[in-house]
């Protein structure tokens, strides 16, 4: 028997990650039939320390300066 090798690129994983993440997104608003609501995942990322929240507003205070 031959056995298949498996090989993933960096884009590959990028991209089936990225699938991942909307699909738990999508999975989480359509369970109680609630409307996304931006505020909520603002308050959620902060709630949580999410690293994308803090690069945009360090971005957001360099472009003050």
């Amino acid at each position: 028997m031959l056995s298949v090798i498996r090989f993933e690129t960096h884009q590959m994983v990028t991209l089936r990650s990225l699938g991942q993440r909307w699909l738990k997104i999508v999975w989480k608003v359509w369970q109680p039939s609630a409307m996304y609501d931006a505020d909520l995942h603002g308050r959620n990322q902060l709630k949580h320390g999410s690293w994308a929240l803090q690069l945009i507003l360090k971005a957001e205070a360099l472009a003050q300066t």
